[in-house]
């Protein structure tokens, strides 16, 4: 049992940043999302 759960948390060990990378990467994909919807309501009143 122990052997395995080592096993699980090898690939975490490895690479700490990886997970931290994704949701920065998820949050610039939802601010640019922001700031497109912003843009067409811009155009909209314009």
């Amino acid at each position: 049992m122990n052997k395995a759960k080592k096993t699980e948390q090898i690939p975490i060990a490895q690479n700490p940043h990886q997970h931290f990378n994704i949701n920065r990467n998820e949050r610039r994909n939802q601010t640019k999302k922001k700031e497109e919807r912003k843009g067409l309501k811009e155009q909209r009143r314009a």
